[in-house]
């Protein structure tokens, strides 16, 4: 009987709901996918002829992918970035089950 109450429903989800975030947020700090995504990251750039002089040859270090410093470089840069738009800025998104690319705000 206790367990339909709308209050513990509310506080499962809400739980429930919190679980998800730090999943997303572990996910999306984890290094292996920040370095999936620099590994990629040259397939993305479509006009070349508008990137500036170091622009470029970052992306040309970035092929390198025995460069260790470099990826550790890029991977602490992406990582404070990422912090900073999400612990920073203050505001909280959640990728909702079922829905692969859209972000929601809360």
């Amino acid at each position: 009987m206790f367990a339909s109450h709308p209050l513990l429903n509310g506080e499962r989800n809400y739980l429930k709901m919190k679980q998800n975030e730090l999943s997303i947020r572990k996910r999306l700090f984890c290094k292996q996918n920040i370095y999936l995504a620099l590994y990629s990251v040259e397939s993305y750039i479509s006009n070349r002829e508008l990137m500036d002089k170091e622009d470029k040859e970052a992306l040309s270090r970035l092929k390198d992918k025995f460069d260790e410093q470099n990826i550790e470089k890029w991977i602490k840069n992406i990582e404070e970035r990422l912090h900073q738009l999400i612990d920073e800025v203050g505001i909280n998104y959640m990728l909702l089950p079922g829905q692969r690319c859209r972000l929601y705000r809360f």
